[in-house]
């Protein structure tokens, strides 16, 4: 589901709001968890998946030609 989508389902459970106003409203919660993410921090949302940002390890490939090691960069994925 994409953010337009999730406001439209918002609106429709709540008509009395306008759009405007949800999207202000989801834009803060994203923000929010952004922010979170970027700390490092773990994100919990009711009934769903724990969000969260990990360090990997330092990840060692090897070439094809001489199939010697060599290292790759260190990547931050988030995780849901």
């Amino acid at each position: 589901m994409i953010k337009s989508e999730l406001i439209l389902r918002i609106a429709a459970q709540n008509s009395h709001l306008y759009n405007r106003d949800l999207e202000k409203v989801v834009n803060s919660i994203f923000g929010e968890i952004e922010a979170a993410l970027v700390r490092r921090d773990r994100v919990e949302t009711t009934r769903l998946r724990c969000i969260h940002s990990e360090d990997q390890a330092r990840a060692t490939g090897s070439q094809s030609k001489d199939w010697g090691r060599n290292q790759r960069p260190r990547k931050a994925p988030s995780y849901i």
